[in-house]
């Protein structure tokens, strides 16, 4: 029976007691990879459900092992096969901090919507999460009364809408 605890604890424990491993690289991947099967649950293969709006505890852990590895081990065997996760999980953890700052679009608190599209702007640029946390990021300033950081937002997305239709 899969059991992603004890292989956690197996994992840690080998990296600990073997740190300079030649294959220590295969214990960051396995480490990323049980996070992010963890957040690919069964239920998730199956089920059209969003894994943005649930916790992403997994996702954040599966990219931080991801990205020691792309980083430490580059020529890994692994590599790029961790890659190509960590852009899936990054525009997933983007999306959800779209979906809170949506969350909180829907309560009227301003502030807090203007902190999270700021974040996803500074955080997970090139994601698909951008271009409505624009649109969010300017509806949180005309809700504050704030019309001219508003326009400002604007004319980003007019700048941006007028480079996709040259791309």
């Amino acid at each position: 029976q899969w059991r992603p605890e004890a292989t956690l604890a197996a994992n840690e424990r080998f990296m600990q007691l073997y740190p300079t491993h030649p294959d220590i690289d295969y214990a960051y991947y396995l480490r990323g990879m049980i996070y992010f099967d963890q957040n690919t649950s069964l239920l998730y293969r199956y089920l059209p459900v969003d894994r943005s709006y649930r916790d992403n505890f997994q996702a954040e852990k599966a990219f931080e092992n991801f990205s020691f590895l792309v980083k430490h081990f580059p020529k890994s065997r692994f590599a790029a096969d961790a890659r190509q996760r960590l852009i899936f999980l990054r525009d997933q953890m983007a999306q959800h901090e779209l979906h809170v700052a949506q969350y909180y679009l829907k309560r009227k608190a301003f502030v807090a919507v203007a902190e999270r599209a700021n974040y996803i702007l500074a955080h997970f640029n090139g994601t698909s999460a951008v271009a409505p946390a624009l649109e969010i990021l300017k509806t949180a300033y005309l809700g504050m009364d704030m019309p001219t950081l508003a326009a400002d937002v604007q004319k980003i997305i007019d700048k941006n809408s007028a480079q996709q239709e040259v791309s």
